[in-house]
């Protein structure tokens, strides 16, 4: 029969054996982890980045956007005068527009006619006693410069 010192060695050895095999199973583990880990952090920042990419595209895009809408609306206010102190006595927006055409007529001595205009209305909320400008969009530029043209003509006379 074997000794108990003999047993012992045995013992150590075999400890000494499992613990250095539990020790490689370990760094093995560890090693498969980190390579998944640095894979699927590769893989989760390419997709970030192709997300990053997108944003800024969309960001451009929407500024391009904002951009050819400011323009647009400065254009199209290039048509627009205001008229102030005309009296409110019109029943409806057809009555405002024949109104606003016969004005017209008789104060610039030019001949304006509805296809002239592409839109006007009052500008707010009606309420007593306050007399609504008028907002009108010409179709052409041209109309609203012979406007301009009278009404600079008219304060040099004055």
């Amino acid at each position: 029969m074997a000794s108990l010192d003999e047993i012992e060695k045995l013992l150590n050895g075999q400890t000494k054996t499992i613990k250095e095999s539990f020790q490689q199973d370990l760094q093995k583990i560890k090693l498969e982890i980190l390579t998944a880990v640095k894979q699927t952090l590769s893989v989760h920042t390419e997709k970030i980045s192709k997300l990053e990419n997108a944003v800024q595209e969309l960001n451009k895009k929407e500024e391009d956007r904002a951009e050819r809408e400011l323009q647009r609306d400065v254009k199209e206010r290039k048509h627009n005068i205001i008229f102030y102190k005309i009296a409110e006595n019109e029943t409806s927006q057809d009555n405002l527009l024949t109104g606003m055409i016969k004005m017209l007529n008789e104060e610039v001595e030019s001949s304006f006619e509805i296809r002239d205009i592409d839109y006007l209305y009052r500008i707010g909320k009606k309420r007593e006693g306050v007399i609504r400008p008028i907002l009108i969009r010409f179709t052409t530029l041209i109309k609203k410069e012979t406007i301009l043209k009278k009404e600079k003509a008219s304060r040099k006379k004055d």
